[in-house]
């Protein structure tokens, strides 16, 4: 390992554990408190932050992509070490320090792991686009068959959160640490002291920073479909592109170079008329996309809506004032609207499907 990996690897830690200080800091302050973030946390985690080109606040890669290690030993093959298992993982720090926030974590470290495989098939498929002939065309259909059999996965392994996390211990007990400047119950403004520049990114964690999701919708072409009533409106779209300022910089790389691909697969494909077998693979790819962004609006529905709803109707039922706090809890931790924001992406994902009439 070269010294540069050595580096970037302690910088990464230092990003994480120096985001979680702070946002045990700022969460354990009372509401009615402004927020100063200490020198001594905000100039280094600054510092930090800007060589990784990363907002200085709690991402997605520091609670799920730099936030893992295995239990046991991986195994060897003639290859080298197995992947890790995925149920042979653990997270290395939790807020709460609960199995719940742990299953949580490791739900999304799965998906990423299964996610791998996603990426290897979106290689070999571009490999066979600029081959395009009649033998290449069976092959794109067999991996996009397989691509959409891997989303299905992941689909499962999202909904399997479930089984060790419950709802009311992830909403009141594990998700108010790690919430954005955006989705601060107060929104108090976040003061970085001894920082010349105050930092202006300062969304909390989101599912939408995971890179393997953006580059599912990019290798389809689902990213660059029309925007019709009903679909993405440009305001999500923008949103979309800022999720990726919370993306490792080799992440967000690595999806610009996806982006400029020259033949994309969704070209390709409504470019062969009419080849039904390549239509049927493509689509089915598409669809387990679809399904696999409903399962996603499943979870927050049973993590954030519902028990935001329950807490709601307590504090009317104390009579207190809900008012604020009703506009305040279908927000996300990277300070998105819930329902409206995740059900725009899930049917535009399904606008994506192209009907063999239009062949």
């Amino acid at each position: 390992m070269s010294e540069l990996t050595h580096s970037e690897l302690a910088l990464r830690r230092a990003h994480h554990v120096l985001t979680f200080i702070m946002h045990f800091y700022i969460y354990t302050l009372p509401l009615s408190s402004s927020v100063f973030i200490p020198e001594p946390i905000s100039v280094p985690l600054v510092a930090i932050s800007s060589h990784l080109q990363l907002p200085p606040v709690v991402t997605y890669s520091d609670n799920v992509l730099y936030n893992w290690d295995i239990i046991r030993p991986r195994a060897q093959s003639e290859l080298g070490l197995e992947p890790p298992a995925l149920d042979n993982l653990r997270s290395l720090d939790l807020f709460s320090g609960t199995t719940d926030e742990q299953e949580f974590y490791l739900a999304s470290a799965r998906i990423e792991l299964r996610g791998v495989e996603a990426l290897e098939l979106m290689r070999v498929i571009m490999d066979e686009l600029f081959v395009g002939d009649e033998i290449a065309i069976r092959r794109i259909a067999s991996y996009l068959h397989k691509l959409a059999s891997i989303v299905h996965d992941l689909e499962t392994i999202l909904l399997d959160v479930r089984k060790g996390c419950d709802p009311n211990t992830f909403y009141h007990s594990i998700r108010p640490w790690f919430r954005g400047a955006d989705s601060d119950p107060a929104r108090r403004k976040w003061v970085f002291e001894g920082v010349e520049k105050q930092p202006i990114h300062l969304s909390g964690p989101s599912a939408g920073q995971s890179a393997l999701i953006h580059a599912l919708d990019v290798f389809l072409g689902l990213d660059n479909c029309n925007v019709v009533e009903g679909g993405v409106t440009p305001d999500q779209r923008t949103l979309l592109r800022r999720m990726q300022i919370y993306m490792p910089r080799h992440h967000r790389n690595f999806l610009r170079h996806l982006s400029t691909n020259p033949r994309p697969v969704r070209t390709f494909v409504t470019q062969m008329k009419p080849d039904i077998e390549l239509l049927d693979a493509y689509n089915s790819a598409v669809q387990s996309v679809r399904e696999f962004r409903d399962a996603h609006i499943k979870i927050v529905a049973i993590y954030i809506i519902g028990p935001a709803a329950r807490e709601r109707m307590e504090l009317e039922h104390a009579g207190l004032e809900a008012q604020e706090a009703g506009k305040q809890v279908l927000k996300g931790t990277g300070g998105t609207d819930l329902v409206r924001f995740l059900k725009g992406v899930r049917d535009k994902t399904a606008e994506a499907v192209i009907e063999p009439t239009l062949q």
